[in-house]
């Protein structure tokens, strides 16, 4: 079998010493005295160090004087303790594997072993478990913790080249104060940690892949020096403190379902790969998020159904290549975004809060749709968005100051209905307005007097019939479309009591529609049919 050239991994000189210290006052289980090269395990592999012969033991004493095993160990053991004093290097898995009616030894002592080629498998112990390796330094593959109560003690460990899995398992004692590399991923599915126990990860400074805490909890993680993570960041229906005050790059997703956090420090982190997401999420650091270094979300963000949530800052946000959602959120008050300059598909805002002081005054362009709904106050100006890609939907809105006096150009259909206004408020303009491309419908506005779209060109250009339909809004006694040409569609303007029809007649009668226009249910005139 070919295999590349060896790499030098970080701690390699610690390595050396240790082996060779060890190897003063022992001899290996075999003729050649050299310790073999440090391999690099493929992490999406069990098994990555080729045909390696299995060795099964069941009593300690075979392995007494034994400072390697050319192969995979597996320890099928009935000793409460297993102490393993000579054991240095095991080249393939070290496995201590019971099942749910064959549990097995409670506690590994291995206080000389300096490495292990392949994978760490413990499961289902007799008792509280114990892995208590001091000297450890790498750990070739995978490190899987499962079904039991376990205590980690590795002083030494430095890299783990492939996976940290913990399943239906809890922690007892984390002790990884060394390891500052993890080449795979961190998943933690059903896991927890025993009262006032933390995971410190002091040295950390990369995870590979993904950092996935699923179910299970409390769990408590601090990595104060952790940098980077390849893949996704994912905590999912548990309770949680997360603090990594310096991270800066998630190559994936980052994303916080069902979680009730009682802690969270994401102070430093740029930029996400994908997806930023809180979902379903509860707790005091949820009552104010803030993520004042975000810069970019190449995907969708979405903050909904955040019972807690007062307010939401992202200072330096600049895109979202996706969706914007912020939906759900009963007690959102205040929402900066004044960095943000496009969306890349819709921007939600929806059942919120009393809404004061929204201001993305950077914000240019929407993809597809603008939607801002379901808003007991609303005071908020887009001063800049003059493109949307698709739709726009105002409905159902208390509002005090509000405007889109730059939108220019809107893709497909304008709706706004049940839009309602303090005194002050009485007129909505759209000054710079020239095109719609689909529909336009304003309806069920109960505070609105006049509805000015002045600079309006055309409605229903990039449909075959696109209409315009002003109807059942009570205050309503005008409308200004002093430049439109042209409806593709239908004209209806009905059952708008304040409205004189004679004058909509006359404000519409220099455009071309696909019928004439309806004018009936308004002010004086019979009812519509």
């Amino acid at each position: 079998m070919h295999r590349s050239p060896p790499r030098v991994m970080r701690g390699s000189r610690v390595l050396a010493t240790l082996i060779a210290a060890t190897f003063a006052h022992a001899t290996l289980g075999c003729d050649d005295a050299t310790a073999p090269p440090l391999r690099e395990v493929d992490a999406s592999s069990e098994d990555g160090l080729g045909p390696l012969e299995t060795i099964t033991v069941r009593s300690v004493a075979e392995l007494a004087g034994k400072t390697r095993v050319r192969g995979h160990l597996v320890l099928d053991l009935g000793d409460a303790t297993v102490r393993l004093p000579d054991l240095a290097i095991v080249d393939g898995d070290l496995r201590l594997v019971g099942s749910e009616s064959k549990r097995v030894s409670a506690e590994l002592l291995l206080p000389s072993l300096v490495r292990v080629g392949g994978n760490v498998s413990l499961a289902y112990a007799n008792g509280a478990g114990r892995l208590y390796a001091p000297r450890l330094v790498e750990v070739g593959g995978h490190l899987d913790l499962s079904h039991g109560t376990w205590s980690v003690e590795l002083a030494a460990l430095e890299r783990l080249n492939g996976d940290l899995r913990v399943s239906d398992a809890t922690l007892t004692r984390v002790e990884l104060p060394a390891l500052g590399e993890i080449g795979g991923s961190v998943r933690m599915k059903r896991a927890a940690l025993a009262t006032d126990v933390t995971i410190a990860w002091s040295a950390l400074r990369a995870v590979t892949g993904d950092l996935l805490v699923q179910g299970g909890g409390p769990m408590t993680i601090d990595a104060p020096r952790l940098l980077e993570i390849g893949g996704d960041l994912v905590f999912e229906d548990l309770a949680a403190s997360l603090s990594m005050a310096g991270l800066r790059d998630i190559g994936g997703d980052l994303r916080f379902t069902g979680v009730t956090l009682t802690g969270l420090d994401l102070s430093t982190l740029r930029s996400v790969g994908d997806d930023l997401v809180f979902e379903d999420a509860l707790g005091e650091p949820l009552e104010s998020l803030s993520l004042p270094a975000l810069q970019a979300v190449p995907g969708d963000l979405r903050a909904t159904g955040l019972a807690t949530l007062g307010e939401l800052r992202l200072a330096a946000l600049v895109t979202v290549g996706g969706d914007l959602i912020i939906l759900d959120d009963p007690l959102l008050a205040s929402l900066e975004l004044k960095k943000l300059a496009t969306v890349g598909r819709d921007f939600v805002l929806a059942s919120v809060g009393e809404l004061s002081g929204f201001a993305p005054d950077a914000l240019a362009r929407v993809g597809r749709d603008l939607q801002i709904a379901r808003i007991a106050v609303f005071d908020a100006r887009f001063g800049k968005l003059a493109d949307v890609g698709r739709d726009v939907v105002l409905s159902d809105v208390t509002t005090t100051n509000f405007g889109l006096g730059a939108l220019a150009k809107i893709g497909r259909d304008f709706a706004m209905d049940g839009i309602t206004g303090s005194i002050e408020f009485d007129e909505i303009r759209f000054e710079n307005l020239r095109t719609i491309g689909g529909s336009v419908t304003v309806r069920a506005n109960p505070s609105i007097e006049k509805w000015v779209a002045g600079a309006l060109i055309s409605v229903g250009a990039l449909v075959p019939a696109g209409d315009l339909v002003i109807r059942d809004n009570p205050a309503l006694i005008g409308f200004s479309l002093t430049k439109l040409g042209a409806v593709s569609g239908e004209i209806v303007v009905r059952d708008n009591p304040s409205l004189d029809s004679a004058q909509a007649a006359t404000a519409l009668s220099k455009v071309q529609s696909l019928t004439p226009p309806l004018l009936c249910g308004n002010l004086g005139d019979e009812a519509c049919p």
